[in-house]
């Protein structure tokens, strides 16, 4: 690719290396409830308005409250 970017004159752009972050999240215990848990979490996402980092509002590994799961749904 770099190749064929300088024989067009564009310049060469360095490539960034994919750095991947696991947030600390709540984790399903079953193979069912992934919908609510994937729904509360975007809900988090979106109402956190995050600015520097998921630990803002990604820090507890525990499963979800009964009561968290009927309000999702």
């Amino acid at each position: 690719m770099e190749a064929h970017l300088r024989l067009q004159g564009l310049p060469h752009i360095a490539k960034k290396k994919l750095q991947y972050i696991a947030p600390n999240c709540s984790y399903q215990p079953g193979n069912y409830e992934c919908g609510y848990y994937l729904m509360r979490h975007m809900h988090k996402i979106i109402s956190a308005k995050i600015k520097d980092s998921w630990k803002e509002i990604f820090n507890d590994p525990s499963p979800l409250k009964l009561e968290v799961l009927q309000e999702v749904r």
